[in-house]
């Protein structure tokens, strides 16, 4: 048997896969114009007309010739007539995925077709690669039933994003409440943006979190970064060495356990970089401010034993003054930074390498390096803040997997750790800060076929996993303790493909299920066992049905388990119904709550996707969502700001002590973690506030995700008109079973019930022009007395690109017409009045980047 050397060739263990969109294709009518030519380059071809995968090991397709494939067929008709006479033949498909093998490879007896395949390719010195797909441990299946958005690279560069941050702000999905614009003079615009000390980003998911929304890299988990270890920092992630980014809508604490209750967002990494891809780009705000350079280079050789991706990427950002942006409201005089001067480094490798024929090692590490500073005035004392500070993350992956006849098997290590370390300088003190947190966890799991149905493959998965979490604060007035847990879990995982192409029915093309179970043991805090159910029914050839039920949960953060992190207050809060209209409040801001129970949740999906033949043409995609929290972990429901607690008794009084002990205003007034910024004593404190992390009673969100494009033939290339919408119908809460509900939809701050994007792209081979709308309805304040309605906002980009041979240029301009944000008076004391909402608009302006990639 000959085993091919690792000769960098255009090979790879997983020669050819045509990767598509998840949409249901192969009883499809399409197109096809697919020329005879060599299988190394058709089989591709055809996947990406079919919208299909299609799988093959090198050694199967090489040397061998396939059949032109002209005319309107079904994606399994254009399969099948593609490789007729060529020596290959579908070893299995589910309807989206088609694995090919040489036809010489025949069925063992007692043996269904997919494992004589996979024997096949060994015997031939092959071993296909894992496919990874989000929300599901299966390989080369999508997790039948869930909402699940796929974006390329090519797509999030139309966008005229610069790194992958950029691009999730421009996703409606993606309430942006933690990014670098978001923590502004001190002030936390939002709830979560104050666990932003070290000016990180993240995903919300349909407003329910950064800490509800999972982030992964290539399947595994990203640690929680931040202070506050509440987010995982999505920005260190080098956009060049991103092959595209999943997003699973729906609840997957059952596959992957914890923390995924508002949705998922998988990083897949390049898996078939050869030779290398190098970006520069420059940007700067046109009313000043703001400048950016970026710089990546990433290398990659692919050969029939493995791959190795090596990605660097450098982003230098300026700030950007109040003064710049003659809307802001500031203090005469005084230095207001509204962006933090922020500097990183970040290096991200990826590889995988064939043992032997059916044993595979890989390796995926990341480390980033970021500094940031920013300058401006406490809102406790008129003084100026110079707030600096770095964070970094280490993540390395080390995984087995071995091919056991038509079954795999594989074993899993990682390590992720952040470290966070931060200065505030003031001339009345100077307050040092530091903490890591750390997981190490280890996976193993099993997956193939258990039996063959008349559907297709009976398909299961299943495992077991163990993690170690550790957080460890520090600051100048504590001495540092570490925390630590441990997660042991099992899981199983099946999918049942009911009615498959050898058995489908006039209105039923195809019918899939999927069932999951996971349940997890964590040390100090119990058991808990989550399930997920999901459906899939492709009707015909243009219509697919989906639907998905799922239990999940979320641990409290280790952070929330620390005695160190207390610290309280007190304050002057207006009171209208004071004779002096101020109350002397003592508020307990302490992130320590040693009462916290594990958050849970029940979602519920449902949609359906429409699209007709051909490659041009509509396409439709609607998904209802509800998610049901119960015992949600948060602090309590307030709207707008903290400074009108008194102005929302109805959701806030049971939170309020308002006959305080003496012992227990003692008791504050003693801790090292209180400030009296009153200054009258415990003797003049009316109320205590209690403003620490709760389980709330109830939590709900519904609402609607709607994608929807329309493409054709224009001159010498496509036109395409798209529209991605989030309407959110319901985001309310209920503190405790005697208060009242809380809607916390269209308020300043916090998520909006419409936003959208859309618009028109023009593209050829060479040549791309899109002009796309961003929309953010309006709301009303409710931090003024009347109330003001706050305008709608609406911005444009333009994107423009043009590729000479090997270089593209591309010239994107965010906010084309400089839209200013909508004016939001607020009369808050201890904040900044800054006249916009930093969640919900952006005082950047127009912004024009110019950049160059070259591959090589």
């Amino acid at each position: 048997m000959r085993y091919p050397g690792y000769r960098g060739a255009l090979a790879a263990s997983v020669a050819i896969c045509g990767v598509a969109a998840a949409t249901p294709a192969a009883a499809q009518t399409r197109s096809f114009n697919v020329p005879a030519q060599a299988a190394a380059t058709a089989i591709p071809e055809l996947a990406r007309q079919a919208d299909v995968q299609i799988l093959v090991s090198e050694s199967a397709a090489r040397d061998k010739r396939t059949n032109a494939v002209k005319g309107r067929l079904t994606a399994d008709q254009a399969v099948r007539r593609l490789i007729a006479g060529t020596g290959l033949r579908i070893a299995s498909s589910d309807g989206r995925t088609y694995t090919l093998a040489n036809a010489a490879a025949q069925a063992a007896p007692g043996k269904d077709g997919q494992a004589a395949a996979h024997e096949g390719d060994a015997a031939d010195g092959q071993q296909i690669a894992e496919i990874v797909v989000t929300g599901t441990n299966i390989r080369g299946s999508a997790p039948a039933g869930s909402p699940l958005i796929r974006y390329d690279a090519e797509e999030m560069r139309r966008t005229g994003a610069g790194s992958v941050d950029d691009f999730l702000r421009k996703v409606p999905q993606n309430f942006s409440v933690l990014d670098t614009s978001t923590y502004i003079g001190g002030i936390a615009s939002g709830t979560m943006a104050a666990a932003n000390f070290t000016r990180g980003a993240a995903v919300s998911l349909r407003g329910l979190g950064p800490e509800g929304t999972l982030a992964l890299i290539n399947g595994q988990r990203l640690a929680p970064a931040g202070l506050q270890s509440a987010y995982a920092d999505i920005s260190v992630i080098p956009m060049t060495a991103v092959e595209r980014i999943e997003i699973l809508g729906d609840g997957a604490s059952a596959i992957y356990g914890s923390d995924a209750i508002g949705g998922v967002v998988n990083f897949i990494l390049q898996q078939k970089l050869n030779g290398g891809i190098t970006s520069l780009r420059y940007g700067a705000a046109t009313r000043g401010g703001g400048e950016e350079i970026r710089a990546s280079q990433a290398v990659g050789v692919t050969d029939d034993r493995g791959r190795l991706m090596i990605a660097y990427e450098f982003f230098d950002q300026n700030h950007i003054e109040a003064s710049q942006r003659g809307f802001v409201t500031q203090r005469q005089g005084r230095r207001v930074d509204l962006t933090p001067d922020r500097q990183r480094h970040s290096i991200l490798v990826s590889s995988a390498y064939h043992l032997t024929p059916t044993t595979e090692v890989s390796f995926d590490g990341l480390y980033s390096r970021r500094t940031y500073r920013q300058i401006y005035y406490s809102q406790s004392l008129p003084e100026q803040v110079d707030d600096s500070g770095q964070a970094a993350t280490t993540q390395a992956s080390l995984g087995v997997a071995q091919q056991l006849g038509d079954w795999r098997a594989r074993l899993n290590g990682t390590y992720s750790g952040s470290t966070v370390r931060r200065l505030m300088v003031q001339p009345s003190f100077t307050t040092p800060t530091n903490g890591f947190i750390r997981y190490k966890y280890l996976d193993f799991a099993v997956d193939g076929p258990l039996a063959t149905l008349p559907g297709g493959p009976l398909l299961l998965s299943i495992g077991t996993s163990y993690r170690k979490e550790e957080y460890r604060p520090t600051d100048g007035r504590t001495i540092g303790m570490t925390l630590a847990r441990k997660v042991e879990s099992a899981f199983a995982e099946l999918r049942v493909p009911v009615i498959g192409p050898e058995n489908e029915l006039p209105f039923a093309r195809s019918i899939n299920l999927s069932a999951a179970l996971r349940h997890d043991r964590y040390s100090g805090i119990g058991n808990t066992t989550n399930p997920k159910l999901g459906v899939e029914w492709n009707v015909n050839d243009w219509l697919r049905l989906r639907g998905s039920y799922a239990r999940s949960f979320r641990a409290p953060l280790l952070f929330n388990l620390s005695p160190a992190l207390q610290s309280a207050f007190t304050y002057d809060f207006a009171d209208p119904a004071s004779p002096t209209g101020f109350t002397n409040t003592l508020v307990d801001s302490s992130s320590y709550n040693p009462d916290l129970r594990p958050e849970r949740s029940r979602s519920f999906t449902l949609g359906f996707d429409v699209q007709p033949a051909g490659r041009y043409g509509p396409r439709l995609s609607v998904t209802y969502f509800d998610v049901d929290f119960r015992d949600r972990i948060t602090t309590p429901p307030l709207r707008a700001s903290l400074f009108l607690a008194y102005s929302q008794l109805d959701s806030l009084r049971s939170f309020m002590n308002f006959a305080p002990s003496q012992a227990d205003l003692a008791s504050y007034f003693a801790s090292p973690f209180f400030v009296d910024i009153a200054g009258r004593g415990p003797g003049d404190v009316k109320v205590i506030f209690d403003f620490r992390p709760q389980n709330l009673k109830s939590q709900v969100s519904r609402g609607l995700d709607i994608e929807g494009s329309y493409a054709m033939p224009l001159g010498r290339g496509t036109l395409t008109a798209d529209a991605n919408i989030n309407y959110m119908l319901d985001l309310k809460v209920q503190a405790t079973p005697d208060m009242a509900v809380t809607s916390l939809l269209d308020q300043l701050g916090g998520p909006l019930s419409f936003r959208a994007r859309g618009g028109l792209t023009w593209s050829n081979d060479d040549v791309v022009a899109s002009l796309k709308l961003n929309h953010a309805r309006g709301y009303r304040n409710i931090t003024i007395v009347p109330n003001e309605q706050v305008s709608a906002y609406t911005t444009a980009d333009l994107h423009l690109s043009w590729k000479i041979a090997e270089t593209t240029v591309s010239l994107d301009v965010d906010n084309l017409f400089d839209r200013k944000p909508p004016v939001v008076h607020t009369n808050i004391p201890g904040a900044y009045n800054l006249g916009f909402d930093a969640v919900n608009a952006s005082a950047r302006g127009r912004y024009v980047a110019l950049g160059l990639t070259h591959r090589w």
